[in-house]
């Protein structure tokens, strides 16, 4: 199946990725073996200065009752440490395996959320053992307390509520999380919000299955349920926001029905073409070079395809120069191109045009397909007639270079029949036909 092959990827065979997954995968797992081997040897320090803290008696009252799963509690402490201690080692081998097959943006959501994720962890497992466990211990005590009980506490069960309850809220802010980074980013909004849902809370439902014990499936349904309902009622503004271009693209229907989005891509050539303002009802796009740098044309890919453009019109040339993988990209996604040739129209003034944008109008007058010939003649004739003052010279061909275009001058690539050409100069339009 073919797909999109962006500016840094190559086309391999899927071996070739399993066998790089493997590879990284077995060196983070080396990592936090090795650091989980050196934790435990102050585990037993911090577990214990932990206890002391989560323990709400005046005389000590933590016991260990089951000493094997304390055993065990000890290692997974001193693993969760181990890979907590590996988080810049492990985002920054995921950054690597994924950086390729992703767009910028997903790129910049990835690393972002991985990042704010590794950070928010720390904060968690330290708010929740050291403030959050004691200070609900320190209730129920106070309550066993009042009613008389002799409290005898499992430090088994309270260091394994710390940990449950530090995975839940992670869980949570992870989630939160991947939805705030997809705002920012462009990649979440209201058109494909339940894509985002299927994945977020199904991940979620299954972190959270994963943690709570499953001799109480009552506990755990509670808890996903609950915590799915917080999330939804908090990302509703981010699950409701317009698609990125929504309110500059307005849909245009061509002469068989179908519907087309146009984007203006508004490449500055390197420098060698001057920008252009927004132009109504296409999406904008703004680029100081698109041919010579890939970066540029994974941006434009990216933006195509989150506004579901059909048609592109390039200002500074007619299309020609794209690169091949550029055009097998835009193919892939049905996307037609075309150009303004701006930068040569440019070229051919040693003056600037008295109306700066009359070049890109005239020129976006002319274009055909979604609009059929007969609108083209209007929205040229309309053009043309907003400026009374100015010449319009007008050829089938590209504009030759060396020819000299005055300030009270533009240029229309267009090919007019006798009719056409009769009608328009009826119409009060100022045309010489370029020799």
């Amino acid at each position: 199946m073919e797909s999109i092959l962006l500016s840094n990827d190559e086309k391999r065979p899927l071996d070739y990725h399993l066998a790089e997954f493997s590879f990284r995968f077995s060196i983070i797992l080396l990592l936090i073996v090795i650091l989980t081997v050196i934790w435990s040897f102050s585990i037993d320090t911090l577990l214990s200065a932990i206890m002391q803290q989560i323990d709400p008696c005046e005389n000590a009252c933590m016991n260990v009752f089951k000493p094997a799963e304390w055993t065990g509690l000890r290692w997974l402490s001193a693993g969760l440490l181990g890979i907590i201690s590996s988080g810049p080692f492990l985002i920054h081998q995921m950054h690597r395996f994924s950086r390729n097959g992703l767009f910028p943006n997903e790129r910049n959501w990835f690393v972002g959320w991985l990042i704010c994720g590794w950070l928010f962890s720390i904060l968690t497992l330290y708010f929740i053992t050291w403030h959050l466990t004691p200070f609900l211990y320190q209730l129920g005590h106070q309550f066993q307390s009042g009613i008389g009980l002799d409290a005898k506490y499992d430090a088994t069960e309270s260091l394994s509520l710390a940990i449950g309850l530090s995975w839940l809220f992670l869980t949570a802010f992870l989630s939160f999380s991947a939805l705030i980074f997809a705002s920012k980013f462009h990649l979440l909004h209201r058109e494909n919000a339940d894509w985002w849902r299927l994945r977020v809370y199904g991940l979620t439902i299954l972190m959270i299955w994963a943690v709570l014990p499953p001799s109480s499936p009552g506990i755990w349904i509670a808890t996903a349920a609950a915590v799915i309902v917080v999330l939804e009622f908090i990302s509703q503004p981010l699950m409701n926001q317009s698609p990125l271009l929504s309110r500059e693209i307005k849909e245009l229907m061509d002469e068989e029905g179908g519907i087309r989005r146009m984007v203006m891509v508004d490449c500055h050539c390197d420098g060698g073409n001057h920008a252009c303002s927004p132009s109504e009802g296409m999406g904008h796009f703004s680029s100081p070079g698109i041919c010579q740098n890939p970066m540029e044309q994974d941006r434009l890919l990216e933006t195509i395809r989150n506004a579901a453009a059909t048609d592109i019109i390039i200002s500074g040339c007619d299309g020609e120069p794209l690169p091949i993988n550029l055009k097998q990209n835009l193919a892939m996604l049905k996307v037609q191109y075309r150009g303004l040739d701006l930068m040569r129209v440019h070229a051919s003034r040693t003056q600037t045009c008295a109306h700066p944008m009359l070049d890109r109008d005239i020129q976006l007058a002319s274009l055909e397909s979604p609009w059929s010939r007969n609108k083209v003649l209007e929205n040229i004739r309309d053009t043309i007639k907003e400026h009374p003052q100015i010449e319009f010279l007008y050829s089938p061909n590209a504009l030759p270079f060396g020819t000299y275009l005055h300030p009270n001058q533009s240029f229309i690539q267009a090919d007019f029949s006798p009719d056409e050409w009769k009608w328009l100069t009826l119409s009060g339009c100022n045309l010489r036909q370029l020799r």
